[in-house]
């Protein structure tokens, strides 16, 4: 049987002033979760001395929880695995519950009453990228990682985390933490001949928040917005999450196509435009066209 690795358990709450025995309270705990859904077929649970621990109690009504969910089918042991929840579920009514939470359905509840968005029912419609499983040659949307100076890369992490401030470690800046903005801003002057202040930097988790924010920004529902065709599919649904009307403009070998850009320029909310390493064609806008 494929076994589920170990999580944390829902919270256990045992109520001391009941008549009910405490392995009795821990037996329907159990029983009750397995049959919701909250712990799944194949799951490992914690040793009976651990969870004694957690519960601040005997380890012998523990023990006598298990023996009886063992017992009953709810519970399996396995050498060198401990206790799993159990494969089969003895109650014919809690199979059907067991199998959904199994497949990661959880528990059952009414399409109906799961409503979503106009917002997510677009999201839900776009294509999966099927290529985001790939790590190799011919990858998108990632760099050469065998390049990547990983053994630096981690003597500079273990140095600089021994001992961080102690306002690292919570809420900062929103634009991002000042001292790295002060040098993305030294880097690109020195480099790309971009004069910017470190108050015009703003650091993101990444390009697709970076396109997020703007989007959210800059743009109302049912705007135009004008992107390439084709373009960065990421774009796209940061667009679409913000509610804007999208028109494909054509690219070619010097970039998005200028004619049509300057034919309906009143209409654009906002354009979309890579001029440098066009995504996914990788042209460069020729400079009569910028």
């Amino acid at each position: 049987m494929k076994r589920v690795p170990g999580t944390f358990l829902p919270p256990i709450a045992l109520d001391e002033r009941a008549n009910t025995p405490r392995y009795r309270q821990l037996y329907d705990w159990f029983r009750k979760a397995i049959a919701n859904g909250s712990l799944r077929s194949g799951q490992r649970l914690p040793s009976t001395r651990s969870l004694a621990a957690d519960l601040k109690i005997s380890r012998i009504p523990v023990a006598n929880a298990y023996d009886q969910l063992l017992a009953e089918g709810y519970l399996e042991t396995f050498r060198g695995s401990g206790t799993c929840v159990a494969r089969s579920i003895p109650d014919e009514s809690l199979k059907l519950m067991a199998a959904k939470a199994a497949k990661g359905h959880g528990v059952v509840v009414d399409a109906e009453k799961r409503r979503v968005s106009n917002r997510g029912r677009a999201l839900a419609q776009l294509p999966t990228q099927s290529w985001l499983n790939i790590v190799g040659a011919f990858r998108v949307s990632l760099p050469a990682l065998d390049h990547f100076p990983t053994e630096v890369w981690s003597r500079l992490v273990a140095r600089h985390s021994r001992t961080p401030p102690k306002g690292i470690m919570g809420y900062g800046d929103a634009m991002g933490y000042l001292p790295f903005r002060e040098a993305v801003a030294e880097y690109l002057g020195a480099v790309r001949g971009v004069r910017c202040e470190p108050s015009q930097v703003m650091v993101t988790t990444g390009s697709q928040q970076f396109l997020q924010l703007c989007a959210q920004a800059l743009v109302d529902p049912k705007d135009l917005v004008w992107l390439e065709e084709p373009g960065y599919p990421s774009a796209r649904q940061a667009f679409i999450a913000a509610g804007a009307r999208l028109v494909p403009v054509p690219v070619d070998q010097e970039g998005m196509n200028g004619e049509t850009i300057r034919s309906n320029l009143r209409d654009a909310r906002a354009i979309y435009i890579t001029p440098s390493h066009q995504y996914p064609l990788g042209v460069t806008m020729s400079a009569a066209r910028r």
